[in-house]
């Protein structure tokens, strides 16, 4: 699983990454976290999920750099929506914030587990021919049925 951390400078994506990076070491599961900086839509469509830093970090409550920062986040939002790029919000401090990121990385993880699943399960279902009115399977299921060789049990 591939996952971007975002936000402005003091929001503590790069720390949340190295606990990340951690936790997940442990693990025999593929894992990669990447702090990404630019703004661009084509580095974000390579991510399974984009993590964006909330705002609740001391640093990022400094009134010094408080207005760039509520900028930087703003920009970050907007191009997101913009490009119709999904992210989940991260809060909390310290290992909460780490909580919170591995909570939200599980459950993305179990929905796109589901989906595999609903999706597998959806081309295993077969039609009842008897109500198709699908020409092209109805001819590919004739074609299937001639091209067979004749059936060794007789009547």
């Amino acid at each position: 699983m591939k996952i971007a951390l975002v936000g402005a400078r003091g929001t503590g994506k790069s720390t949340l990454a190295t606990a990340l990076q951690g936790t997940f070491q442990t693990q025999t599961q593929a894992f990669a976290c990447t702090v990404v900086d630019q703004l661009s839509q084509e580095p974000y469509r390579s991510y399974d999920l984009v993590l964006l830093m909330g705002l609740d970090l001391p640093s990022a409550l400094d009134p010094d750099h408080r207005q760039m920062v509520e900028k930087t986040d703003h920009q970050l939002r907007q191009f997101m929506d913009t490009h119709v790029i999904p992210y989940a919000v991260v809060y909390g401090s310290g290992q909460a914030r780490v909580d919170h990121a591995f909570q939200t990385i599980e459950y993305h993880r179990s929905r796109a587990a589901n989906r595999r699943s609903l999706a597998r399960k959806a081309s295993e279902w077969q039609w009842c021919c008897d109500t198709c009115s699908d020409a092209a399977c109805e001819h590919r299921l004739f074609t299937a049925l001639v091209s067979r060789p004749p059936s060794s049990v007789r009547p």
